[in-house]
């Protein structure tokens, strides 16, 4: 029996960008962590110990769900392909921001450098000098992260919603799959590992005790 005109299947209007979003809502929503005082900011060593316990939980979920959908980010990139995206970075840049001054008072070194990739000065600067401009339209920003579709799921979640740089992180995460992002060429730079201490875990803060 032929189908009739205008009719859809289940299947046809679900969306991989949809199947995202309910995995997500659906760690919102089974995660609710209780506020540690009145504020979600401590400033002693315990506390921030605290802090970091009941934000790994999440983190690590919406991290598992990015590595079981986009395996390829997770593979190491050889340096000829760390150049290229580096090549394309900076023309994206210098199209979407031609008076950062890139290529006149700084340039990007892609390896090569002890701390691996980064910014090196082309020429001596003075003190307070200006050598960097970067418009706000090129950024990804918590305001944007907020008033995006997956901004609109996390704001009804209190921990979110009051946390605006969790929200950034995942914000960039599902930017990271989309193949369209206009921030596409800066998402394929990011470093996949970081050694900084804002990224230690509890139990590498234990070391710091003494």
């Amino acid at each position: 029996m032929p189908k009739k005109k205008g009719s859809r299947s289940a299947k046809s209007s679900s969306t991989p960008g949809k199947a995202k979003l309910s995995m997500l809502a659906q760690i919102v929503s089974s995660y609710k962590p209780e506020k540690i005082g009145n504020t979600y900011v401590k400033e002693t060593l315990e506390e921030l110990e605290k802090q970091i316990k009941y934000q790994e939980k999440p983190l690590n979920d919406l991290i598992k769900i990015q590595s079981s959908l986009d395996k390829k980010r997770y593979q190491a990139l050889d340096s000829k392909e760390v150049k290229n995206r580096g090549a394309a970075f900076s023309a994206w840049l210098l199209k979407h921001a031609p008076k950062s001054h890139l290529n006149e008072k700084f340039a990007f070194k892609w390896g090569g450098l002890a701390e691996g990739s980064g910014v090196v000065a082309l020429k001596p600067l003075k003190k307070h000098e200006k050598f960097i401009q970067i418009p706000r339209s090129v950024m990804l920003t918590s305001t944007q992260a907020s008033q995006s579709a997956v901004g609109k799921v996390l704001m009804k979640d209190e921990t979110f919603g009051t946390m605006p740089n969790l929200m950034l992180a995942v914000h960039v995460m599902f930017e990271s799959l989309n193949p369209n992002s206009k921030h596409r060429a800066y998402l394929d730079v990011l470093p996949r590992i970081f050694s900084l201490p804002l990224f230690f875990s509890a139990e590498d803060l234990k070391n710091l005790k003494g």
